[in-house]
């Protein structure tokens, strides 16, 4: 299997588990509407993101530049759309740092596909800055499920 297909077959199960995990919360009879509804909105929020940093992999293996350029914006805008979910709960300052970890991490996810294009399969390391600490994250890294935010 090749590495794009290996990059693809991520991005695949990893939506089937986005979506697989999907509970109806009415179930339970007493849920709070506003919980349900925020609850489907953060749901669409995330599926976006999944399909948009799938759109800039796919766009930069097709070596489209436009069709890159309104990917890369599109990740940018639905990053900030989902931190600024968390504003009204969290505060400007805390949405602040969600918009950056998740743009830093696109960042990390985009350098790693072109790395991989380009045929650097030896683990290419990248560096992304979070809370204005330089952070280095490896290939192995962004492979191992995210596991690396738990030991930030």
């Amino acid at each position: 299997m090749s590495k794009i297909q290996q990059v693809l077959a991520v991005l695949a199960l990893s939506l089937v588990a986005l979506v697989g995990v999907d509970q109806d919360s009415r179930a339970a009879h007493d849920t709070n509407p506003a919980q349900v509804e925020m609850q489907q909105t953060l749901r669409e929020l995330w599926l976006g993101h999944i399909f948009a940093v799938q759109h800039v992999i796919l766009y930069n293996l097709a070596k489209d530049p436009a069709e890159q350029d309104a990917a890369e914006k599109a990740v940018v805008a639905n990053a900030k759309q989902i931190a600024n979910t968390f504003a009204p709960f969290y505060g400007e300052a805390q949405a602040e740092k969600l918009f950056t970890l998740l743009t830093g991490h696109y960042a990390a996810v985009k350098e790693y596909s072109k790395a991989i294009i380009a045929g650097n399969t030896s683990n290419p390391t990248f560096q992304i800055k979070f809370d204005d600490r330089p952070l280095t994250i490896s290939a192995a890294a962004l492979a191992d499920g995210g596991a690396w935010i738990a030991r930030m």
